[in-house]
């Protein structure tokens, strides 16, 4: 299941969460792992904040960080379009 970026999401919010995912990783969360393990197959043990981003960006229907980064800066430029054109 994949969740779509919500309007007003930023790349800083999702930066942020990715780091606290990755705390909770490391406090041995087990709703952390479980949630890393739904969007990896087979984590690593000891997962780094690379795994966390993409473990994230595949959560929202990317396959990776660098995609989700390039959809979210096309939300921004279509949302600049659209109220552009109500002016």
């Amino acid at each position: 299941m994949s969740d779509e970026l919500p309007r007003r999401r930023s790349l800083d919010s999702l930066k942020k969460e990715a780091k606290r995912w990755l705390d909770a990783l490391r406090a041995n969360a087990d709703d952390a792992r479980a949630r890393l393990e739904r969007a990896i197959p087979n984590p690593p043990a000891k997962p780094t904040l690379r795994d966390v981003q993409q473990a994230l960006a595949r959560k929202h229907g990317f396959p990776g960080w660098a995609a989700l980064k390039q959809g979210l800066e096309q939300t921004v430029a279509s949302s600049r379009d659209t109220g552009a054109k109500a002016l």
